[in-house]
């Protein structure tokens, strides 16, 4: 048996003895989850050193890995520049050293996050419906709100202060310091819904997939035996999925009425639709998840106020909801009647629920009286319906990919900002929603979240935000893109400009403007020079980038051509765009997941290349110690540590040492994926932060047994 395959079994065997240190391994080989290497520049190492925070940056693991790179000689940096040439990037023969890269969502892509495709842009929080002045958070005045009576409760000792802020709105304000990974507040959702295609896949009890709880429960698992999770269907709608008795009967008082409205609709799908009947993955009967939140939160409603013999509750639950933001008033009529039909099919909806009567017809819905359900007339329901649309944040995995949607009264009344100093997340599933800093909040400074995904471009975030939440955002961030739209010099958004090849300093210069034709003349930020770009071969490529990432939102995806394309187009955009332009830095994410998990070794070492580079580029495009930052390391890390996928040239001592130095890369790596992962969900990380714990203790047991071996000691 060659020293490689020894290697293999001594690591299969280490496996098999403990599940605590190797959970996120396991769960790594069964199945990966979503989500150039070139010499920096002196101006590169500085902007990483700047960034030191930010990137989550350890001395330690720096010096782990200069020592890597000075051993092998091609392994490669954390913080590579992008390739200058439009061809593919060279690959070399080991993975730990590429060439080439969110939700939640992410950012999603936050994100997130799936891995998250481009950061994941959260369904989000209350926001103004004007034009208001969202600068940088900073000291802010104002006076107690009302509201603050209503959420007693859940302020209790948690250092936030509802404020009627001048030219703002209602919004919160931290009362005392808080440091980058503080959890701030931790709070139950009203509601929470799977999106349909998530239906099946994940449990409706914590929102976890069955690879994500097997992890949770390793880590705690100080037995030798190995714990597995398996997703069972409810046995009379059989849509919603439960991981265990627990989830099941958690979930059950809210399940109880939308299980009979599923059965219903369920049947009556399938006579439609005979050829379906088979297909259990297939749930779009259930309807959108906006209407199904809506309606989880009408049956409880209806509970609480039978339980309270006609009053809803003591503690204001409804209230809170009846109080969020709605842009009613200020919609246009396409819009009403877009809230119109969804208050439609919700009265048919509900009425899916209701027992049938003697010689009623099942295949026939007849609409609900929304009186039934404390509602005084359809101006409520539209409200409700808008307030849902504007308030709801994107229920995430805990790796940032978009499963949902998710309600939160409190945390909706959080302002915007393209720069936040925090962000909500669901470290541990959706079961709790958390509100962590991402950097120091002083008392008495705003507390502010994103509600879009801020690794794209100012005019692509106030499209959103002015067609989604009605304002415009005048924070930082979009104050400094004002400012180079009339002319500034000084400041060249990464997020959206080009690459001056010819500039030993890495420069960029603003992107051209989209009116622009042929060869434009652009100045460098970096050496001051004027250089020309080829607008419309930028623009061609850009469009084109654009097309593959609206593809995959919308779920249409062809995940073939997208393969063959790729490999071509991102170093195209490479060669004109720096890795954090976009779409380039939605794109590297895009193909790393498409290439995940590898079955070749070049697939292996392009996918690497482009987490890579996405590593690099999140530190520029999304705001400080956001979690997809650490999303990006984790696969990033899971990759090195693959072991079935190897250079087939490479057996023997070679394939041995190799597979030694993807290992020690995979353990630095990992590293910095658990401490970005504790500042981005807070506490020890969340899922993420567990798993990454787990493969780096698991590859650091595999790398001193085979040094302990090559000593003769085992």
């Amino acid at each position: 048996m060659s020293n490689f395959q020894s290697l293999k079994s001594t690591r299969n065997a280490r496996q098999k003895s403990s599940v605590q240190n190797s959970a996120g391994r396991i769960a790594h080989e069964e199945g990966i989850g979503p989500d150039t290497n070139a010499s920096r520049s002196r101006e590169r190492q500085a902007i990483e050193q700047s960034r030191e925070n930010r990137c989550v940056r350890s001395d330690k693991d720096d010096k782990l890995l200069e020592e890597d790179t000075q051993e092998s000689g091609s392994m490669p940096t954390l913080a590579p520049t992008a390739p200058k040439a439009p061809t593919v990037p060279t690959v070399p023969t080991a993975p730990t050293a590429p060439t080439a890269p969110t939700a939640p969502t992410a950012p999603t892509a936050p994100t997130a996050p799936t891995a998250p495709t481009a950061p994941t842009a959260p369904t989000a929080p209350t926001a103004p419906t004007a034009a208001v002045d969202t600068t940088k958070a900073e000291q802010v005045l104002g006076v107690k709100s009302k509201l603050t009576k209503l959420y007693e409760k859940e302020l209790n000792g948690v250092g936030i202060e509802i404020r009627d802020i001048p030219g703002r709105g209602r919004g919160l304000v931290s009362t005392k310091s808080v440091k980058p990974g503080s959890r701030i507040i931790r709070l139950a959702p009203s509601v929470s819904v799977l999106g349909t295609p998530h239906l099946t896949t994940t449990c409706h009890g914590c929102f976890l997939t069955p690879s994500e709880k097997e992890i949770l429960l390793a880590s705690g698992n100080l037995s030798s035996t190995t714990v597995r999770v398996k997703l069972s269907r409810c046995s009379k709608c059989k849509t919603l999925h439960y991981c265990s008795r627990e989830c099941q009967l958690a979930d059950w008082s809210t399940h109880k009425q939308e299980c009979t409205a599923f059965s219903r609709l369920r049947t009556m799908y399938h006579k439609t639709y005979p050829d379906r009947v088979k297909d259990e993955g297939d749930a779009r009967w259930a309807g959108p998840e906006g209407v199904r939140a809506v309606g989880r939160l009408c049956w409880q409603r209806q509970a609480k106020v039978q339980a309270g013999k006609g009053k809803e509750d003591g503690d204001g639950w409804w209230d809170k909801l009846s109080l969020m933001e709605s842009h009613v008033k200020q919609a246009p009529e396409e819009d009403i009647m877009k809230f119109a039909s969804q208050v439609q099919h919700l009265e048919h909806y509900l009425s899916a629920s209701k027992p049938l009567l003697p010689g009623e017809d099942p295949a026939v819905l007849h609409p609900s009286y929304m009186s039934d359900y404390g509602f005084n007339g359809v101006d409520e329901v539209l409200n409700l319906c808008s307030a849902i649309q504007v308030n709801a944040f994107t229920l995430t995995s805990p790796s940032l990919a978009p499963i949902g949607m998710s309600i939160s009264p409190l945390l909706a009344l959080a302002n915007h900002s393209c720069e936040p100093n925090a962000i909500a997340v669901f470290p541990k599933g959706g079961r709790d929603i958390f509100l962590v800093a991402l950097n120091d909040i002083p008392p008495g400074e705003e507390i502010l979240t994103s509600y879009i995904d801020t690794s794209t471009p100012y005019h692509h975030r106030q499209s959103e935000l002015l067609s989604r939440y009605r304002f415009v955002c005048h924070c930082s961030l979009c104050q400094k893109s004002e400012s180079t739209a009339n002319g500034e010099q000084s400041w060249v958004d990464p997020r959206w400009c080009v690459r001056h090849r010819e500039c030993s300093k890495e420069g960029k210069a603003r992107m051209p403007l989209e009116n622009a034709t042929d060869k434009v003349e652009v100045r460098c930020i970096a050496c001051k020079e004027d250089f020309k770009v080829d607008a419309d071969k930028v623009r061609k490529l850009v469009q084109e980038g654009m097309s593959f990432l609206e593809s995959d939102e919308r779920g249409t995806l062809d995940k073939s051509y997208a393969l063959k394309v790729l490999p071509t187009l991102i170093p195209h955009l490479l060669s004109l765009t720096p890795p954090s332009s976009h779409p380039t830095f939605a794109l590297l994410r895009l193909h790393s997941l498409l290439l995940t998990p590898p079955s070749t070794f070049s697939e292996l070492n392009l996918a690497t290349s482009h987490l890579s580079l996405a590593y690099s580029a999140s530190c520029l495009s999304l705001p400080q110690n956001h979690p997809t930052q650490a999303v990006i390391l984790a696969e990033w890390s899971k990759l090195l540590a693959l072991d079935r996928v190897h250079n087939p040239e490479d057996e023997g001592q070679r394939g041995e040492d190799e597979l030694v130095k993807r290992l020690e890369m995979a353990v630095v790596v990992g590293r910095r994926a658990v401490m970005s992962a504790q500042k981005g969900w807070g506490g020890d990380g969340g899922v993420v932060g567990v798993e990454m714990e787990g493969l780096v203790t698991g590859c650091e047991g595999e790398l001193g047994l085979v040094r302990a071996r090559r000593m003769g000691r085992v």
